[in-house]
């Protein structure tokens, strides 16, 4: 066997890849289907198979170097592959989006949420496997020396593996960016689950690897900055006159909530979202879907757009790591007491870091909740109306609160409600019942609390305004298309993505304002309408931020709509110059020269 290994360690990353793709493909298990999947890949996409296993040999030749041993180096190698590959595939099927380079920054989140997916686990089939896999290692190292190579040539072979790799990660700005396109290998940043399809799921890694560089735009310098703001972009002056009364302002992030009557007329008619669908004025367009919380988050409080960034990036992990402006910052400057508050751990997302720097004086996460109130797997909306309700009543000056809820997080495979579970009438199968059953309880809840709060507040003697919305649909795919609320299809037409965006917007308050309908707009453009709403005068950014919402209100990468409601996919040419802005005062924030902070561009009009 020794004499062969070479030849062995030569040949696995084949079968490596192989393996990988099959799990990718999610096909484990079958002999024929996956055949038809997976031979034309390998038929039409050779070179990208090709640079799958060249990727993957650089891997297994560093763990050589590390352990100096064939066998255990390709133990180890093949190992946390398929692991990579079987983590990216429960991703895609609980998010819809594979395993991210940037993802590796939460992995304790997984830990974390493990109890909402313990169902979808098979742990027989992970204990036997890690059983065999510590036998195995058990008999390398008992029964093979680790001495096939000397110091200097261990040394020299991590080396050269670390400098390649380094050279791969960075291959728009090297040579291998000339080999890459002359091989046909593009990355599909506007779909990274047709980027695995293309690409494969190794090659498709390390093609998002520079998604952590970002270029500058093409104009950005201090003067197009500078004299941007009163010249050729500068906003038609909007302040009025306006009552000294500083209202409280509460935005409530609901989990997952979405209107699940859009299933069925059946479904409508039990109107299990009464107080949403009376104070509801217009929709959310998300730019996110089954996940991704954080994102959307980032959009209604700095009003940047993630459309401006790469795709699968997460801002709250890559790039917000000092004082950035946002709609708390904002407040701050008006005199309101700002309050994060999320029913989940601290560190979920960087919250615990990211808050502050955006401008909140208090973030309030499970840590700090006594003996919250659990339902199902997390803690309860209840447990979140009551510590806004608390704040409120605690604070002397107008209070500004963004709370994010969790309670109805997925997956919804479960019993978590037990006998508080919410019946819904539909003719799905036993398991497909219970899935809708449990997330239903969820947002029933979610529309009970936004009740309770909006009563209370009724009789609350200090001006309130109140403004819930959905972050994003629930990864609930076979729901949709079996309803015929979407068809069944690999590529969504721009209806059809917009449905898979759209979740209720409402605003309430106890001060008398009538609040207009607002139609579809994106989460980024929210917080001018707010403003609005709470009788406050806006900054020259959030006016820019309005007359660019007017223009396009709906602002995804995947789907844009124009204040006539046609839909577009890419940003019509009339709007470019307003589109090359908003991305050079985006970039001049989070990564630039900040040139703009030091003006009074995001400041309280005097």
């Amino acid at each position: 066997m020794k004499k062969y290994i070479k030849t062995i360690f030569l040949l696995t990353p084949f079968i490596v890849i192989f393996i990988l793709e099959t799990i990718n493909r999610n096909r484990l298990g079958l002999v024929y289907p996956w055949i038809i999947d997976f031979l034309p890949w390998i038929e039409q996409s050779f070179d990208k198979y090709l640079f799958g296993v060249m990727i993957c040999l650089l891997f297994q030749t560093m763990f050589l170097a590390i352990v100096n041993n064939y066998y255990l180096a390709i133990i180890l190698n093949t190992v946390c592959w398929i692991l990579l590959s079987t983590v990216n595939n429960y991703k895609i099927k609980f998010l819809e989006e594979p395993l991210l380079p940037w993802d590796f920054r939460f992995i304790n989140q997984i830990y974390q949420l493990l109890p909402s997916i313990y169902n979808e686990l098979n742990f027989y089939l992970i204990i036997l496997v890690g059983a065999i896999i510590l036998i195995i290692l058990f008999l390398i190292i008992k029964y093979t020396d680790f001495k096939e190579f000397n110091w200097k040539n261990r040394v020299f072979t991590l080396a050269f593996s670390i400098l390649i790799m380094i050279t791969l990660c960075n291959y728009p700005y090297n040579y291998i960016n000339n080999i890459f396109s002359k091989s046909g290998v593009f990355s599909v940043p506007e779909n990274q689950v047709n980027n695995q399809n293309i690409n494969g799921i190794v090659l498709s890694f390390i093609l998002n690897m520079p998604t952590t560089l970002i270029d500058s735009p093409k104009k950005y310098s201090k003067e197009f900055m500078i004299n941007n703001i009163n010249d050729k972009y500068a906003i038609n002056d909007r302040n009025i006159e306006r009552n000294n009364t500083k209202p409280n302002i509460v935005i409530i992030m609901s989990e997952s909530f979405w209107d699940l009557g859009n299933l069925s007329s059946n479904i409508e008619k039990q109107n299990y979202l009464a107080t949403v669908k009376e104070n509801q004025k217009g929709n959310i367009v998300s730019s996110q879907f089954g996940g991704g919380t954080a994102n959307v988050e980032f959009e209604a409080l700095t009003s940047f757009s993630m459309n401006l960034l790469p795709s699968g990036s997460v801002p709250y992990a890559q790039y917000i790591n000092e004082k950035t402006p946002s709609l708390a910052s904002f407040l701050n400057q008006y005199g309101y007491t700002t309050i994060g508050i999320h029913s989940f751990g601290g560190d979920f997302w960087n919250r615990n870091q990211v808050y502050p720097l955006l401008g909140f004086e208090k973030f309030k996460a499970f840590e700090s909740f006594e003996n919250p109130k659990i339902k199902g797997d997390f803690v309860a909306d209840f447990e979140i109306t009551n510590s806004i309700i608390d704040e409120l009543n605690s604070n002397t000056k107008p209070t500004f609160i963004y709370a994010v809820t969790m309670q109805n997080h997925g997956g919804y495979n479960n019993d978590r409600y037990g006998e508080e579970t919410v019946k819904v009438p539909t003719n799905y199968s036993k398991e497909g019942q219970k899935i809708l059953n449990t997330y239903t309880t969820g947002i029933v809840d979610a529309n009970l609390e936004l009740n309770r709060l909006i009563n209370y507040l009724s009789n609350f003697k200090e001006p309130t305004l109140v403004v819930f919305f959905g972050d994003h649909l629930p990864a609930l795919k076979e729901f949709y298309e079996e309803s015929g609320y979407i068809k069944k299809q690999t590529k969504y037409n721009l209806q059809e993505q917009l449905k898979m965006k759209q979740t209720p917007l409402v605003a309430w308050n106890n001060y008398g304002l009538y609040i207009d309908e607002v139609g579809s707009i994106s989460p980024s453009f929210l917080a001018p309408h707010i403003l609005d709403w709470a009788n406050l005068n806006q900054s020259t950014y959030y006016k820019f931020i309005d007359e660019f919402s007017e223009l396009l209100p709906g602002y995804t990468r995947e789907v844009k709509v124009n204040d006539k409601n046609k839909l577009f996919n890419d940003t019509p040419s009339e709007f470019k110059d307003f589109e090359e802005y908003y991305k050079t005062v985006q970039y001049d924030v989070l990564f630039g020269e900040k040139f703009l902070l030091e003006t009074d561009y995001f400041k309280v009009p005097q």
